[in-house]
């Protein structure tokens, strides 16, 4: 009996031990991947950060080694949230911050040799400094604009894609995230959400602009007058399946290349929905009016100062010709639209829109009478009022390039007063100085 016993307790014996081997062999790296796993917090919290810098090199986000060997993202210019986003150790990392994760966290460059020794050594990871297109200036000067009004700002260089300028409120301090993430969670302004690249807004009469993009495209002749007459009346030889495709074309359906963005939203033409209802983040329109200065192509948005430009074609280069000079001259170097949305289309409290170019001016189309000529592109919509529509205005002009491209949108009680546009103003003027 005792010998029986003995035996079973030697396998006993056995199985937990060799149990034991294959949890240590086998196990950390199940255990790493848990949250609650001290080893991975402590690790985290040894990583040297990468800064993220603005295009001047000033540092609007970096990492600060205390006494205790412990690395603290610190970030100097709080206010700046919509473009840095937010590392923390206990709720990850958005924005920018997770954009160019990788490289700030220095993976990018590790190889797994390298992360071996790393592993056995205990040696924290050491990230790369990220350089942006962000001009501070500008960009502190659209926050100060902005204020504490709900809306946006972009401002996007032309030939290169730059994004110089990001601003959403409102906003919220990063160097406090881990104290407030519940309130801010819970915040119905959502302070959290970006609305530059992720903030859906109808483009109400900023519609007339994109309709008129399909139409000059489609090859269908069009009022003298598009920003005057009826907007139903210049719409309509392009109809809903039409000013759909249109939006397709303009890349406003498509999450923004590169960057976490929302996808634009149609509007639901069997539900009583029109052409103002369609819903776009600004910087999908600032994509489609540089395009006016790029022959029709859509620049990519770039946030790192060593990417390429990169472009996409979009409408022909005589649809940018016509289309650009419906732009008005708002200011000495300005030209643009300005257009409101109203509580019809937004669901909830109207918007005041601006988009325009800098520094520039406008040319007055020379109209000229041409035949009626439509493609095969399929964009219309009613082919009964192919005999209706009036000559072509023929633009001869030649006009000097913008270098910028600005759009903002604000939430407000008063949209006749054009608040897009004083924002608009305010955050051009570090650029526009001499």
């Amino acid at each position: 009996y005792y010998l029986s016993l003995a035996k079973i307790l030697f396998v006993g014996l056995i199985v937990v031990a060799g149990g034991l081997i294959l949890w240590q062999i086998a196990a950390p790296p199940f255990l790493e991947e848990r949250d609650d796993n001290p080893r991975q917090v402590v690790a985290e919290q040894r990583i040297e950060r990468g800064r993220l810098l603005t295009r001047d090199g000033i540092p609007i986000a970096e990492t600060i080694i205390d006494e205790d060997d412990v690395a603290r993202r610190h970030y100097p210019y709080p206010g700046l949230s919509s473009v840095t986003g937010y590392y923390s150790i206990r709720y990850g990392v958005g924005g920018v911050e997770a954009t160019f994760d990788s490289i700030l966290r220095g993976e990018v460059d590790q190889t797994d040799e390298q992360q071996v020794v790393d592993d056995l050594l205990h040696r924290p990871l050491v990230g790369r400094d990220v350089t942006l297109t962000i001009d501070l200036p500008a960009q502190v000067a659209a926050d100060v604009a902005l204020d504490d009004q709900e809306g946006a700002v972009v401002i996007m260089e032309i030939e290169t894609g730059a994004v110089l300028v990001m601003s959403s409120h409102p906003t919220y301090d990063p160097n406090t995230l881990d104290e407030t993430w519940d309130t801010l969670r819970q915040d119905a302004r959502a302070p959290l959400v970006n609305r530059a690249t992720q903030g859906l807004f109808p483009v109400g009469d900023v519609s007339r602009l994109i309709g008129l993009i399909g139409l000059y495209d489609s090859g269908v002749t069009r009022p003298l007058n598009p920003l005057t007459d009826p907007l139903e009346e210049i719409l309509a030889p392009l109809g809903p399946t039409g000013y759909a495709t249109t939006a397709r074309q303009l890349g406003l359906i498509d999450p923004l290349p590169g960057l976490a963005s929302q996808p634009g939203r149609l509007p639901d033409f069997n539900d009583k929905g029109t052409v103002k209802d369609l819903a776009v983040t600004p910087l999908h329109m600032a994509r489609v009016v540089a395009a006016l200065e790029l022959d029709g192509q859509l620049p990519t948005p770039k946030l790192a100062l060593d990417a390429e430009p990169e472009f996409i074609p979009s409408f022909r280069p005589g649809t940018a010709d016509l289309t650009r000079p419906w732009l008005s001259q708002v200011d000495d170097g300005l030209i643009g639209f300005s257009g409101q949305a109203s509580p019809e289309e937004t669901g909830q409290q109207s918007l005041s829109w601006f988009i325009g170019l800098a520094p520039t001016t406008v040319t007055e189309p020379i109209i000229e009478p041409t035949s009626v000529a439509l493609t095969e592109s399929g964009l219309i919509f009613d082919p009964t009022q192919i005999e209706q529509v009036t000559p072509t205005p023929v633009v001869k002009a030649q006009v000097d390039r913008a270098k910028y491209v600005v759009v903002a949108v604000v939430v407000t009680e008063t949209p006749e007063a054009n608040p897009a546009l004083s924002i608009a103003r305010a955050s051009l003027g570090a650029l526009m100085e001499p």
